[in-house]
């Protein structure tokens, strides 16, 4: 019998909310993941300005998956310098020889991927789940996949069926706003955010 694959959802959740676990939770569901690990960046090539260090966003994913038993936090793309996904991949195989690994992704990161850090040994580590949602030029990125099959035997399933997507932007100007979340935040992380005054300033864009 197969082993059911593990799901990796990677991304700097500045801050997590319910989207992100919502489409995890999608992709554990509609591949028959064993469970999914969230992968919290600190320091990825695309970086940009947080709007949280790194310890504080994991600490906020732990408190997001708090209720979530198929879920888990990990600190294993808080490595010192710039984190590639294909590191990580090799240090997720070396751990987990015998279990497949299966990333999540938004269907717009495939017209991306080409441009990854050795994207060949990425497609040979892991599968892709990606979200196909409105919005997102389908035939596209559908014809990119099929390229990216074809050079490289990535193996790419599509997501559909998904909740709306949620913005990260609109949930931090809520924040620095002082309004309501909730809808878009589990409350244990928007009481971390408001004990330590996260994203209280202006936000990155």
């Amino acid at each position: 019998m197969e082993t059911a694959a593990l799901g990796l959802m990677g991304g700097s959740f500045d801050p997590i909310h319910l989207g992100h676990v919502a489409l995890a939770r999608a992709a554990l569901e509609q591949a028959g993941l064993s469970s999914v690990l969230f992968l919290v960046s600190g320091n990825p090539p695309h970086k940009r300005a947080l709007g949280a260090p790194a310890e504080r966003r994991l600490e906020l994913v732990r408190l997001a998956l708090m209720d979530e038993p198929w879920a888990e936090a990990s600190d294993i793309e808080l490595r010192p310098g710039i984190v590639y996904t294909v590191d990580t991949l090799r240090l997720l195989r070396a751990r987990l020889p015998d279990t497949p690994l299966c990333y999540i992704v938004g269907a717009d990161t495939v017209l991306d991927m080409h441009s990854w850090r050795d994207f060949p040994a990425v497609a040979s580590l892991c599968s892709f789940l990606a979200a196909m949602r409105g919005g997102v030029d389908e035939e596209a990125v559908q014809t990119e996949a099929e390229r990216l099959r074809s050079l490289y035997g990535a193996r790419i399933r599509f997501l559909r069926g998904l909740p709306p997507a949620v913005s990260s932007t609109l949930v931090r100007e809520r924040l620095q706003a002082g309004l309501s979340t909730e809808g878009l935040l589990h409350p244990a992380v928007r009481a971390c955010i408001d004990r330590y005054r996260l994203y209280a300033e202006v936000n990155p864009a």
